[in-house]
């Protein structure tokens, strides 16, 4: 079975094995500028990024934290470059993974807000690939430091669908330094949020049979099924994947969080 990383990815089976229909490494973008060359007009690359702010376009919400397909009339503010936000470094990816030569630091600020009271930061699947149908596994690695640390006080929705039917969450529950994977806004799984350890997800979504489950490792160990898969409601547009982080509460300061090996298979 041929996989595009260097994790060795222990599935017993898959529908489509080592078949990547969205790639969402990080190499194509030089700098963050590079993200903010995708507008509606010029629907470029494989991420979406949306630069205008309080304004609509068509009917959809221009939103300051590069996402899309969110109601429309909901109050934004941003102010900054894509650098507040966004930076790319061979030092943000996880050393384990191979194909791609870089990672993603993604930054929570007090100047990208959402409805005057959560902070985020998002990118979105661009492309016309069908990102929910079949069984698809989507692959991604997630990392903290003990600098600019992310609040456990607060609760942090993580790598998430629009209807939030499976996510990560973090700064939730009796357990709030937990990295905590959710099904249907329930807690099916977690595991403490060490800093500097990267955790290697991948959702395996049934969207046939809506059901979901999880594979999970950490730095270069090979993924293994920790939860079996769970009844939800599977459903994406293939444009409402937020890879990045919302955060219910604002307050001051900067949050960094790390992403690589985004893909989907």
């Amino acid at each position: 079975m041929k996989l595009s990383v260097a994790l060795s990815l222990a599935f017993a089976a898959l529908s489509r094995a080592g078949t990547v229909v969205w790639d969402g490494s990080f190499d194509p973008f030089k700098t963050s500028d590079d993200f903010a060359t995708w507008s509606w007009s010029n629907r470029v690359g494989t991420y979406q990024y949306v630069t205008l702010s309080t304004s609509t376009e068509g009917m959809m919400e221009c939103v300051p934290h590069y996402v899309t397909d969110l109601p429309k009339l909901t109050p934004y503010t941003r102010s900054g470059p894509p650098s507040d936000y966004l930076a790319l470094s061979s030092s943000y990816k996880n050393p384990a993974i191979t194909r791609e030569s870089k990672g993603l630091k993604l930054s929570l600020s007090p100047n990208a807000t959402w409805n005057s009271q959560m902070e985020r930061t998002e990118l979105i699947p661009e492309g016309t690939a069908n990102l929910g149908t079949g069984t698809l596994y989507y692959h991604f690695s997630v990392k903290r430091s003990n600098t600019n640390a992310p609040n456990s006080v607060l609760e942090h929705q993580v790598m998430f669908f629009e209807s939030h039917f499976t996510e990560l969450k973090y700064g939730v529950g009796s357990n709030p330094t937990d990295l905590q994977w959710f099904v249907s806004g329930m807690s099916k799984w977690s595991t403490p949020f060490t800093a500097d350890t990267w955790f290697n997800f991948a959702y395996e979504i049934d969207f046939s049979g809506n059901t979901v489950g999880l594979w999970a490792s950490t730095g270069g160990a090979g993924l293994t099924k920790v939860v079996a898969n769970v009844a939800t409601t599977a459903y994406t547009d293939s444009h409402d994947f937020h890879v990045g982080v919302l955060r219910i509460v604002n307050q001051p300061g900067i949050e960094d969080w790390y992403f690589s090996g985004v893909y989907i298979e």
